[in-house]
């Protein structure tokens, strides 16, 4: 199930460790049972994961304006993406909650129909750590079964947003999987994972 925001704040520095390349690469890498996802942006650089058998990339190499990242997990399509806090709120937000309701007042007036998920929970991110996690949805069209949902969580640059489409209802429940196994590792890239990437380890897609 797909829960609506973790309960318990957390600062918002997601205190990655220094030394991550600083690119804005989105990189994706094959690992057990789906595909590990890095944006390398420097201390700022963050992770998680992505549950699926086949990863696509929807633009492949194409590097997308604003470090945008757009990938098929099997059935259905996402886009992962950090949003400047600029784009959407003028001042300093004074908590998460303050920084997550400015983001989504800002997409609700670009989207007909967003419905929030009703009941909040804590929410535990790779790291351990409890992290803010807000979800929403909106119906893809009259005449379509498509169901978008959106996924934001705060970063100390605005807030990182992973947006999932399931073209049908049929794959509502994998969009649903994917998303909740997102919230679950979503966290900064550690010291270890980014010597390998200064050093050039891995094969990314």
């Amino acid at each position: 199930m797909v829960h609506s925001a973790a309960l318990t704040l957390l600062s918002l520095s997601l205190s990655a460790a220094p030394g991550c390349p600083d690119g804005g690469e989105t990189l994706f890498l094959k690992a057990d049972r789906g595909f590990q996802g890095y944006r390398l942006i420097g201390g700022d650089s963050y992770r998680s994961f992505f549950a699926g058998k086949a990863l696509e990339r929807a633009s492949a190499g194409k590097p997308a304006a604003g470090g945008r990242a757009e990938f098929w997990v099997d059935d259905v399509l996402a886009q992962w993406m950090l949003v400047g806090r600029e784009a959407f709120m003028e001042v300093v937000p004074k908590s998460e909650w303050q920084l997550l309701h400015a983001f989504h007042e800002f997409q609700s007036g670009a989207v007909a129909g967003i419905e929030r998920e009703p009941q909040p929970l804590e929410q535990k991110a790779g790291d351990g750590k409890p992290r803010l996690f807000d979800v929403w949805s909106a119906a893809l069209g009259k005449a379509s079964e498509a169901t978008q949902f959106w996924v934001a969580t705060p970063h100390p640059r605005g807030v990182v947003v992973l947006t999932v489409i399931a073209p049908s209802a049929d794959a509502i429940p994998k969009a649903r999987a994917v998303i909740d196994a997102y919230m679950a590792n979503y966290g900064p890239i550690d010291a270890a994972a980014c010597k390998r990437f200064r050093d050039g380890a891995g094969t990314a897609r």
